[in-house]
């Protein structure tokens, strides 16, 4: 029997900045494992949950790093706040069709 490696390899190029592009619109990951660029809005997330029959849903949003200054912690905050109410939209365009929830992440 083949033996299983558990180690995680991350590529060295996808790290930090490289790893996340952030924008009003969508988020852009890159994978640590094959470089591929994944690409969500706040309508693709609640889209793709609900699909997967999620009995919750979570919308996206943005969680910054501890060290930023205060303007910037405030337009995340802002920005976080904007795509919650875009995916709260997107949710009810048939939420008691499905039956699912949506909560909000509070960090």
């Amino acid at each position: 029997a083949k033996k299983r490696n558990d180690k995680c390899h991350w590529r060295s190029d996808v790290t930090g900045e490289n790893a996340v592009t952030v924008t009003e619109d969508h988020v852009i990951f890159k994978s640590y494992r094959d470089g591929a660029k994944v690409t969500l809005t706040p309508e693709s997330s609640i889209q793709a949950q609900r699909d997967i029959g999620a009995d919750i849903i979570i919308p996206l949003d943005e969680l910054p790093p501890h060290h930023i200054d205060r303007d910037s912690l405030a337009a995340s905050v802002e920005r976080s706040h904007r795509w919650e109410a875009r995916s709260l939209m997107e949710h009810l365009k048939d939420s008691r069709e499905r039956k699912q929830a949506i909560f909000s992440v509070i960090h």
